[in-house]
């Protein structure tokens, strides 16, 4: 993802993961200064695979679990990289949410 177009990318995408407003405007007061610095970013959203890494228990368990954690990569600008494939997330009861990320060298 270009620099320029950083910020959108992650709002859109965010918002339809299941982050409300509030929650991913702290998320980008994070993340965009950290990758202001990249001409391009890879950016992956780990989901399974980061739950499977990190196990997390709650008590009492919650009646929906959204973890966002997102790895980005400073990228070229020339790489070939198909969309990932998002599912959106639907609160109910008690909701909780987990966000953060990674930056890999």
């Amino acid at each position: 993802m270009a620099r320029d177009g950083l910020e959108d990318f992650l709002r859109e995408k965010l918002a339809f993961l299941g982050l409300l407003p509030h929650e991913y405007e702290e998320y980008l007061e994070y993340w965009l200064p950290k990758l202001q610095p990249n001409d391009f970013t890879f950016i992956h959203f780990e989901g399974g695979e980061y739950d499977s890494r990190y196990p997390l228990t709650i008590t009492p368990e919650p009646d929906c679990l959204l973890r966002v954690h997102t790895a980005f990569k400073a990228a070229s600008g020339r790489e070939r990289i198909a969309p990932q494939a998002l599912e959106p997330f639907e609160r109910h009861g008690f909701a909780v949410i987990e966000w953060g990320g990674t930056v890999l060298n």
